[in-house]
């Protein structure tokens, strides 16, 4: 856990049964991102609240993209 803009809290988990601690432990007060920074330079343009925490799921395995299957 890392502090960013001093009020909010970054996570950076290395795996996703910590992701999901996290996001049980702040439930809807969490922000995942993957990557972040268009999120949060959009946060700034809109002037919205920053959340008390990000979860970043950039560094989990598995988790680097979307695959699409076909429904046959």
């Amino acid at each position: 856990m890392t502090h960013f803009l001093s009020d909010v809290e970054f996570y950076t988990p290395k795996s996703l049964e910590e992701a999901l601690a996290i996001r049980a432990m702040h439930g809807n007060g969490v922000r995942i991102i993957a990557g972040g920074t268009d999120a949060m330079v959009w946060q700034q343009v809109q002037a919205l609240p920053l959340p008390p925490a990000y979860l970043s799921v950039w560094g989990i395995p598995g988790l680097k993209g979307i695959i699409r299957h076909s429904d046959t």
